[in-house]
This record gives C-alpha cells, structure tokens and sequence, in this order.
C-alpha cells in the first residue's frame, strides 16, 4: 500500500506519514469539560514525546482530573521502578483505594 510506504521513524517504531497528518491536525482539548468521570493522567519527568505542559493543560480542562508525576520516568516506562509505580498507581486509581 503506498500509504504507508512514508514513515517517520521514531525510536525504531514505524509511523505512518498518514498517521502523522491525522494527529497533527486533531485539537486534543475541545469537549473535555463535558467529560465529567474521573481522570488520571501520569507523567514522568524525562518524557521527551509528550510535553509536561499537555498533562497541565488537561488538568485544566477536565472536571475532575488527578495528575501523578514520576521523577524519572519516560514516555516508554523503560525502567522497572518506574513502571511498577505506575502500575500501582493506576490499580489504586481503578480500585479506589
């Protein structure tokens, strides 16, 4: 198919320039007042995909959002630690506990 012949690389993992185009072009912030359940959104600190400023800004758009900041961790939780912690962090956040 030659849609998917143009990638971007990123990482090693094959993007799509189809892919690319259609999120680029998306407003990830409209309609997340009416959302009104709650949210959890994680962090870490050495993410260098999505910008700490995004989470912040979904806090500030959501009704009844929690953020978790990790201290190291990246996109990918490629550390161990990191990834229990996050798992934990959800199981807690589904749970209620």
């Amino acid at each position: 198919n030659e849609t998917w012949k143009a990638y971007y690389d990123h990482n090693g993992y094959e993007i799509s320039e189809v892919f690319m185009n259609d999120i680029t072009g998306r407003n990830f912030y409209t309609g997340l007042d009416t959302f009104q359940k709650e949210v959890l959104i994680i962090h870490g600190t050495n993410d260098t995909t999505v910008p700490y400023k995004i989470s912040e800004n979904y806090m500030a758009l959501f009704v009844n959002a929690k953020l978790i900041t990790i201290e190291g961790m990246t996109h990918t939780f490629d550390n161990v630690e990191h990834l229990h912690h996050l798992l934990d962090e959800t199981c807690q956040f589904i749970i209620g506990e």
